[in-house]
């Protein structure tokens, strides 16, 4: 089951990972690496590399781990910048909410 991307959820515990977060983590690690190197380095098909990154498409564990270590980043650490996104979307989200 694909999780919306534009709306963080709590299942009432830890906070889930969405595609947008995902996306917004690699893309804030990534800096001024240009796509293509990035989804080279992966061993990603440049297309499949931009749509996860755009938090349009799942992204596998497999390509998570493929990815972090093409950013030379441990996979804790890409791990606590994509809970950190998330965080940030679900404060974004409450703050409209609570705005009206």
């Amino acid at each position: 089951m694909r999780t919306d991307s534009a709306t963080p959820k709590r299942a009432g515990g830890p906070l889930l990972l969405t595609d947008s977060a995902i996306g917004a983590a690699i893309r804030s690690r990534r800096g001024e690496v240009q796509q293509g190197e990035v989804a080279r380095r992966a061993g990603l098909n440049l297309s499949v590399y931009s749509r996860i990154e755009r938090g349009e498409r799942p992204c596998r564990v497999s390509e998570m781990v493929s990815i972090a270590k093409a950013l030379n980043t441990p996979e804790d650490e890409m791990l606590k910048l994509i809970r950190e996104h998330v965080a940030e979307q679900e404060a974004a989200k409450s703050l409209r909410k609570s705005n009206g």
